[in-house]
């Protein structure tokens, strides 16, 4: 999980999502489900990957939904929503 904090630290989001993606397989129970989504998350938006991030959010969102990074990930899954005009889903993600 460090090496993910720390590639996202540095600005390598490709290789963010990638080491999230393998930590998510090799551990999809950890105690860092969340943090490792979010992150993972965060990562996919600033490489534009917004499809990405939005599965991230959303499995963020479903799997681990008392998680305080939970607000952030319906947020960003709402402003991914309405870039695609799905007003719907986006106000229902804002009243969340």
């Amino acid at each position: 999980y460090k090496m993910i904090e720390e590639l996202h630290r540095k600005g390598d989001f490709n290789g963010t999502m990638k080491a999230s993606d393998d930590f998510l397989k090799k551990y999809p129970a950890s105690k860092r489900l969340a943090d490792t989504l979010a992150i993972a998350g965060a990562a996919a938006m600033s490489a534009d990957e917004k499809k990405k991030a939005s599965d991230y959010f959303s499995r963020l969102i479903k799997d681990v939904p008392k998680a305080d990074s939970v607000g952030t990930a319906l947020l960003a899954r709402a402003s991914i929503a309405e870039e695609r005009y799905q007003f719907a889903q986006a106000a229902n993600d804002y009243r969340s």
